[in-house]
């Protein structure tokens, strides 16, 4: 149990890697490195021209919250065989390996001006809508007039397809990526502003987030005949917690945790209450300690009855009035039976 553990914990160090693609923001580095934060699509592209006898593949990684161009890569070849070889709709990491194997042949060119050519054309056609959009048609008639205009013939055959990925995943796959510096305005103090917009709750809750190395999504369980209300619920106690989520964090939490039955429903796992925050209207934001650095968050609107799970002395306090139930269960009989043997005597 303790190595399934350690095997989370050391994502630590991808959130570090994370870290600079998200602006040091730690919620959206902790959510890239549980590949649930996908900040780039890959474009990736093959080529023939006929007119030249040549082929080759093209890669533009595109940013698509930021809005810059991550990378551009590309494989030019003299020979227009290539198109025919790579499978385009193959996922961009397989397509990527293929262009490096192929790049190694001797039929290779230098394709170091067609990678400015698509990067500078990238920028000045503008085509983060197209990509944001995943606009297939229209982004391929702009990469076609990239391709026509530097090798200077009136058509291109090309195929494209998108990918969805993340800076992190990009550089785990060995491509360097240019992340351009985040330059605040000289005339605003957005760190004054941001403290005027964040209210006490917004602070109390990035404290404790910043706290864990990860937080995935759980729900409780409803138990409106023996539960406890959230409202009565203190810091320290345990309670039923569900992981409802399908991320790869929570995914192998659920494994490590065996919370799976036999026919593969997710079961109940005990979680710690950590922290309690009410929020404005009605109900709390609960955050439950369920493995060594990893709270579960759970958000209830109303104040619910809740299943817990019972501690040593709510066990006992349970066995006594048990105890005290069947005692007076059994004097009750007793003088039942006692009054029934008085009547029959009197009769």
């Amino acid at each position: 149990m303790s190595e399934q553990y350690n095997s989370l914990n050391e994502k630590t160090k991808l959130i570090d890697l994370s870290l600079k693609y998200t602006g040091g923001d730690m919620n959206k580095a902790k959510a890239m490195a549980s590949g649930q934060y996908l900040d780039v699509i890959v474009v990736a592209g093959k080529f023939a021209v006929e007119e030249t006898g040549q082929s080759g593949m093209f890669f533009i990684s595109v940013n698509t919250f930021d809005e810059y161009i991550a990378k551009v890569f590309t494989l030019l070849k003299d020979d227009p065989g290539l198109f025919d070889k790579v499978r385009i709709f193959d996922d961009w990491k397989s397509l990527y390996n293929d262009a490096l194997f192929y790049s190694k042949e001797p039929d290779t060119v230098n394709s170091d001006q067609l990678s400015d050519h698509i990067l500078d054309s990238s920028i000045s056609t503008d085509i983060f809508a197209e990509v944001q959009d995943e606009d297939l048609a229209g982004l391929i008639r702009k990469i076609n007039s990239m391709l026509q205009n530097y090798f200077n013939v009136p058509s291109v055959l090309c195929q494209i397809n998108l990918n969805k990925t993340s800076s992190l995943a990009m550089e785990l796959a060995g491509i360097t990526i240019d992340v351009p510096e985040r330059e605040a305005p000289e005339e605003e103090k957005p760190e004054e502003h941001i403290e005027e917009i964040i209210t006490e709750e917004d602070k109390r809750i990035r404290k404790i987030e910043e706290e864990a190395n990860y937080i995935v999504n759980g729900s409780i369980i409803v138990s409106p005949v023996s539960g406890k209300y959230i409202n009565d619920i203190e810091i320290g106690e345990m309670i039923k917690v569900i992981l409802p989520g399908k991320d790869p964090v929570t995914r192998k939490l659920i494994d490590v945790l065996n919370a799976k039955n036999e026919e593969g429903e997710i079961r109940p796992v005990k979680g710690r209450l950590k922290a309690k925050v009410p929020l404005e209207k009605s109900g709390y934001i609960l955050y439950t300690l369920i493995a060594k650095g990893v709270l579960a968050k759970i958000v209830e609107e109303e104040n619910v009855k809740i299943q817990i799970e019972a501690g040593v002395k709510e066990i006992q306090k349970e066995s006594k009035r048990d105890s005290r139930l069947l005692l007076m269960l059994a004097i009750l009989i007793g003088l039942v039976i006692v009054a029934g043997i008085i009547l029959i005597n009197v009769l």
